[in-house]
């Protein structure tokens, strides 16, 4: 699978539900690399359910 894209996950970020933002925004106070993981994963259970 191809990593993805800054722009893309900026892009998706903004379909994925308000709660799990809020639970992302405290994620961000935590260090980059957390951050950026907590972020995919978010991605990839939103494609799983969008399929």
């Amino acid at each position: 699978m191809t990593p993805i894209s800054k722009q893309f996950e900026k892009r998706i970020i903004f379909f994925i539900d308000k709660k799990l933002l809020k639970r992302l925004d405290v994620y961000s106070k935590e260090k980059e690399w957390k951050r950026s993981l907590v972020i995919r994963e978010a991605i990839k259970a939103y494609l799983k359910l969008n399929k």
